[in-house]
């Protein structure tokens, strides 16, 4: 009977064992595939990214740790949070792969202004003019008119950190007699007469094998590269809703300047970080622009590719931007404001190729002009 009893209780201790060992080799397995497999890949000397594990999700992670993988911020107003997790829930994160942008397209660098600084009050509306008479043109919200080679849209000249904005992708199209034709919609810090840009977004590019459209991101003037860099495995399709941002964050040397893309239609998203040692200036300005690109090599601008369809409730010939967005300090986002909208004119044919209305509420439009 004793040794009945005995077996009985070894039987019992070797069974609790047994089951402990298997709860440790569970929650050991547990503990491992939650470990951190993410590394960080440099793609040259001073462009890398830090890959995203499988499991990942934006939604529940921290901003600390967003940062981590070169993500922007949750919105920190209640109501955009909630709508952010919805979108981002489940979004499946993309390694990016770059190329330098083929055809020598150079999108960005200064605001190419086509009229001097004596001529502008011309083009001025005598409401920008009576807001000048009365507060002075050094008011940053003052919001007048100039001509531009390049540029359409805003830009907001005071300390900015960074800038966003959503767009849907425009269908392009342009005539044989106008290819090659080129339509840029970004963001961006710096540009405006300092010499220094860090900008990401879309571009649009049409020529006698049809129409490409990719996401690109550039850093000029500073001690890096200033070629501009597509993503090429980054799908970019009109009718996509696109949201980019561009903003610093901080480094050991230098400062980061990291680029967002963020596809909702797709519900992929990729960054890009390129470490600057040189950049001064490049925080004086925001931008949210419609642009016509030119050619890297001779400076000789593109036509401009025409948008034909836009989002719903908007008519062709526009691209509507919303969203738009400055961090004016560190980690703080605001509605986007303007201190100067400019309009692309072409002061050899005579005719505005873009012109853009009104910032508010965080949106504008941007409209083409019907020259061909």
């Amino acid at each position: 009977m004793k040794k009945k009893v005995r077996l009985q209780v070894i039987s019992i201790i070797l069974s609790v064992l047994f089951l402990s060992n298997t709860y440790q080799v569970t929650f050991a397995k547990e503990i491992f595939s939650n470990v951190d497999s993410s590394k960080t890949i440099h793609l040259d000397d001073n462009t890398f990214y830090t890959t995203v594990p499988d499991n990942f999700n934006p939604a529940n992670a921290s901003d600390e740790t967003l940062q981590k993988y070169g993500l922007p911020n949750a919105p920190s107003d209640p109501s955009e949070k909630k709508i952010w997790k919805e979108k981002i829930a489940g979004a499946k994160w993309i390694s990016p792969q770059i190329e330098e942008t083929p055809n020598n397209i150079k999108i960005g660098g200064d605001i190419q202004y086509s009229d001097t600084e004596s001529t502008k009050s011309s083009h001025q509306t005598d409401r920008d003019l009576q807001i000048e008479n009365n507060y002075g043109i050094e008011d940053n919200e003052i919001i007048f008119s100039t001509q531009s080679n390049n540029w359409c849209g805003h830009i907001y000249n005071s300390t900015s950190y960074g800038a966003s904005a959503e767009v849907i992708v425009p269908t392009t199209y342009a005539p044989s007699s106008y290819q090659p034709a080129a339509s840029a919609q970004w963001v961006g810090i710096g540009g405006a007469s300092v010499g220094k840009l860090a900008q990401n977004g879309i571009y649009e590019y049409a020529d006698s094998s049809g129409v490409s459209y990719s996401a690109f991101y550039e850093t000029i003037g500073t001690n890096v590269s200033s070629a501009s860099h597509t993503l090429t495995n980054f799908a970019v399709s009109p009718g996509d809703d696109i949201y980019f941002s561009t903003y610093i964050s901080s480094a050991s040397t230098g400062i980061n300047l990291n680029y967002y893309f963020w596809n909702y239609t797709t519900n992929t998203y990729t960054t890009i970080t390129v470490n600057v040692t040189s950049y001064s200036g490049i925080t004086n300005t925001a931008e949210w622009i419609f642009e016509r690109p030119y050619n890297g090599n001779t400076q000789y601008y593109y036509n401009l590719a025409r948008p034909t369809t836009s989002s719903s409730g908007y008519s062709s010939n526009t691209v509507h931007y919303t969203s738009c967005q400055k961090e004016s300090s560190a980690g703080v986002w605001s509605a986007a404001t303007s201190s100067v909208q400019c309009y692309i004119y072409n002061s050899d044919s005579g005719n505005t190729l873009a012109t853009s209305g009104s910032i508010s509420s965080y949106e504008f439009t941007a409209s083409w002009k019907n020259y061909y």
